[in-house]
């Protein structure tokens, strides 16, 4: 069985290693507690920032994925969470496809249909090696990441898809010592590329706007994330010569995770509309 694109979000992201289900309180919520209380106390309008004081839809860069650190959704009910990274451009189908299913294992099942929590971005450590996580982050080595696709960068000041590969192949073997891109870092360059406001018929996306998504700002061309758009960008990737997406189910040391995850979203995904979106 092999999963595709769809089944990651953002994009973007991050979340590794996960134990089970959760129907009370998690050590996540203990251990966020007395962060939570402290920075209560640092704005008069608590609901507006998240939990780093920082204006929720102002970029943060304390926020490991690139997606979500752009676009700091607002994370306390998921229809907010949903409708915030529909505006900064992915599609909500994409989002309750694989940002749904995560909400339970992050935060347990009770939150995430009673309560309707979204997706705490602060918190993405720990969850589903591979599916919104991957090791070979290119975040802490970006300067690096940058001169090497300055070198790719063509005429027009435009990369590719497959230059965004090898940018990740880069990362993975020079700063990670891996022979191989993992899934959720390839899964990562169509999300990137359209985005940034690549075109999924050209091939081409600006590196300037790819160089300032990596610096955690918002990039100059804007695009949107769809499903056809995501297709057609792993096309790209393997027109170019570069391999196709590695297995998820292979890559991954996190069978677990990867079977609840699998699970959460057969299951939870009937639920999902009826209880939460109230649809």
């Amino acid at each position: 069985m092999r999963l595709n694109v769809l089944h990651l979000i953002t994009a973007v992201a991050l979340l590794p290693v996960s134990t089970a289900f959760v129907t009370g309180p998690s050590l996540r919520d203990v251990a966020t507690t007395t962060t939570t209380l402290a920075s209560s106390s640092s704005s008069d309008n608590d609901d507006d920032v998240n939990p780093n004081g920082v204006p929720y839809g102002t970029p943060d860069p304390k926020i490991k994925c690139a997606f979500f650190r752009i676009l700091n959704p607002r994370t306390d009910k998921y229809v907010n969470f949903r409708e915030d990274v529909d505006k900064g451009g992915l599609d909500p189908d994409l989002t309750d496809l694989a940002g749904w299913p995560m909400i339970p294992i992050q935060q347990g099942a009770r939150k995430a249909l009673k309560e309707g929590v979204g997706l705490d971005t602060q918190d993405l450590d720990g969850y589903v090696d591979g599916v919104l996580s991957h090791q070979d982050l290119m975040w802490p080595h970006r300067e690096k990441v940058a001169e090497f696709l300055k070198g790719k960068q063509a005429d027009d000041g435009t990369v590719s898809p497959g230059d965004l590969y090898d940018a990740k192949m880069f990362t993975s073997s020079t700063f990670y010592d891996m022979d191989a891109v993992t899934y959720g870092s390839y899964n990562e360059i169509p999300l990137i590329f359209l985005k940034c406001g690549g075109s999924a018929d050209t091939g081409k996306v600006p590196l300037a706007s790819i160089l300032e998504f990596f610096d955690g700002k918002p990039p100059s061309t804007d695009g949107r994330i769809s499903r056809e758009g995501l297709d057609k960008v792993l096309a790209m990737i393997v027109a170019e010569g570069k391999p196709e997406s590695p297995s998820l189910l292979k890559s991954s040391k996190d069978k677990f995770g990867i079977a609840k995850f699998i699970l959460g979203a057969s299951v939870l995904q009937k639920k999902l509309k009826s209880k939460v979106l109230g649809l």
